[in-house]
């Protein structure tokens, strides 16, 4: 290492820096061309400088433009250890006009902070604009993570945990703009829970989209469920608002079907119920009046796909008015029209037709009336009371006991001591006329010292003291030199 000048400025409150170390050899014209590692090394066990001014740094070092200010190197401690009774140990500040970081970390582990005191954080991040992170985490390749919350100890404990203001989001995540990915993605592994949502009084999970899809769900295997409603103590299971379409079988197990409108006659105080029409067949009704010519005959002409869709007719004929015992249907359907026969020139004929689906999808999957249960379910009943069976014999596919009575996370409710965490104390910010070398001096008071410093040679010439004139010319040279 290059011998070391060490040079004192004094202690006058226009002044900045009270020892300064450069390489004696090379002059301030030729900083630059060291090539040493460091300016200044200090020992272990050495105290360099001990500031007790509540706006002064202990320490200001400043590396050249590609090096580093201050280089803290530990063995088996740490490189560099800060302590503070009631301010920050550890400060570290980056230019608002640049991107660049006031912290940063390289290793393994960039940065890690630990606290054991309740309410407190080992890391904590806060943004006081009106846009920005508190804290941003980037993750590269396809295993990497921008955060990581982990709690491997504490049953009931979390992760990751959001705290929102009223109508302001706890956890938010987004995806690139245009871009296919998962804002949020939980996964639950073998026997976890990818993705729980609860709340005491509204949304337990809330899905929204301009035009995809709100919520999606998927499921693999035979008996796997991609979306399951638990409606206990009375509730709904779920409720759609708008159109529903089922892609597959719908299948009502001890429920019913019905529709429910207010009641026409007292629609404020009670509802309507009608329930559906089942049969053991896919069937298809069709019914009208049709009005008898002169000579007692009718034809009923019906849609054109009629025939393409049912087969396996069947008929009913009512005369209106009066009684038509020769009524009966004269031709049966035939290129999607019949005739009806045998009434009263002019009499109402109500007609009703059924047919039975042998479209396609119809023919190729039957519709099957009875079925074995599964070994499995045998001995089992899906509602055991009914039966006068106990409780346990209810039928329950494998991985739906733990759906039907969903696990519930232990409640994280914070105890009465419990403080959100607070920003740490931020040191006082120094004065215009404090602060390390080459912050803080405008130009117009690089000049104002020179000036003031240059009228005191002038009346120290006169006064023929020339050591101090040597003295303050020698700080003109220095702030020439903390001015490069």
């Amino acid at each position: 290492m290059a011998d070391l000048e060490l040079e004192h400025i004094g202690n006058n409150a226009e002044q900045r820096t009270w020892l300064i170390a450069t390489p004696h050899d090379l002059g301030p014209d030729h900083l630059m061309d060291f090539v040493g590692e460091y300016i200044l090394e200090v020992k272990p066990g050495t105290t360099l400088l001990n500031s007790q001014h509540s706006n002064f740094a202990g320490l200001f070092a400043r590396g050249s433009l590609k090096g580093i200010g201050v280089v803290g190197q530990g063995t088996n401690n740490a490189g560099v250890y800060g302590v503070a009774t009631n301010s920050t140990g550890v400060l570290g500040q980056g230019s608002t006009q640049a991107e660049v970081a006031g912290v940063r970390g390289l290793g393994k582990t960039g940065v890690w902070g630990s606290s054991s005191a309740t309410g407190y954080s080992g890391v904590y991040g806060q943004h006081s604009g009106s846009s920005g992170f508190g804290v941003v985490g980037d993750g590269k390749g396809a295993d990497g993570a921008g955060v990581l919350g982990r709690n491997p100890t504490a049953q009931g404990g979390a992760g990751v945990r959001g705290d929102a203001a009223p109508e302001s989001t706890g956890v938010l995540g987004t995806c690139s703009p245009n871009q296919a990915g998962f804002a949020v993605h939980g996964d639950g592994r073998e026997t976890g829970t990818g993705v729980i949502g609860r709340s005491g009084g509204w949304m337990g999970v809330v899905g929204i989209s301009k035009t995809g899809t709100g919520v999606s769900a998927q499921s693999g295997g035979t008996d796997g469920v991609a979306v399951f409603g638990w409606g206990k103590e009375g509730a709904n299971a779920g409720i759609f608002q708008g159109d529903v379409e089922v892609r597959g079988n719908l299948t009502v197990v001890n429920g019913n079907k019905p529709f429910k409108i207010d009641h026409p006659l007292d629609p404020q105080n009670n509802y309507l119920l009608h329930n559906a029409v089942e049969a053991p067949e896919r069937k298809n009704v069709y019914d009208g009046l049709a009005l008898l010519d002169e000579d007692g005959t009718a034809s009923v002409d019906l849609p054109e796909w009629f025939e393409a869709l049912n087969g396996d007719f069947r008929y009913q004929l009512t005369a209106v008015g009066g009684s038509a015992p020769n009524l009966h249907v004269a031709e049966e359907i035939s290129g999607n029209r019949f005739k009806i026969a045998g009434g009263e020139g002019g009499m109402k004929v109500c007609w009703q037709v059924t047919g039975t689906r042998k479209d396609p999808w119809a023919a190729a999957n039957p519709f099957v009336v009875e079925e074995e249960k599964p070994k499995e379910e045998r001995g089992r009943y899906l509602d055991p009371a009914l039966y006068d069976a106990p409780e346990e014999q209810i039928i329950m596919r494998p991985g739906m006991e733990a759906i039907r009575q969903p696990p519930q996370p232990p409640l994280t409710t914070p105890p009465a001591s419990f403080e959100p965490p607070t920003a740490p104390a931020m040191p006082p910010a120094m004065p215009p006329d404090v602060a390390g070398p080459g912050f803080g001096s405008s130009e117009e008071e690089y000049r104002r010292q020179i000036d003031e410093l240059r009228g005191q040679i002038e009346e120290l010439r006169r006064d023929s003291m020339e050591q101090e004139i040597n003295e303050l010319r020698r700080e003109i040279k220095k702030l020439r030199r903390r001015r490069r």
